[in-house]
């Protein structure tokens, strides 16, 4: 998976139309870990290290698997996003043994 800051640099309006052809999935991820379209607009270069954090971790929920590790997920997420992610995580869908 390609860190955010070696993703090709764009205009702002590309940047934006891309945001918004990712899916229903990647908005609702997105959205959950407390991003905006003001937010989702830079470069990932241009984000703070907690925002690339969150953008990372959006990365890793994006795919879907049988098994999900994640290591202090919670680090750089505000109250609104850490209750997110526990309602997200809680609704994964386990796959059956």
């Amino acid at each position: 998976m390609p860190a955010a800051s070696s993703w090709p640099s764009c205009t702002t309006a590309s940047r934006r139309s891309a945001a918004t052809a990712l899916g229903p999935r990647a908005a609702s991820l997105l959205a959950g870990l407390g991003f905006s379209a003001s937010t989702a607009t830079p470069a990932g270069g241009e984000l703070s290290g907690g925002w690339r954090m969150r953008l990372n971790l959006a990365q890793a929920l994006m795919c879907r698997s049988d098994l999900l590790l994640l290591d202090e997920p919670t680090n750089h997420l505000d109250l609104d996003a850490v209750l997110w992610l526990e309602d997200w995580l809680a609704r994964y869908p386990v796959p059956c043994c």
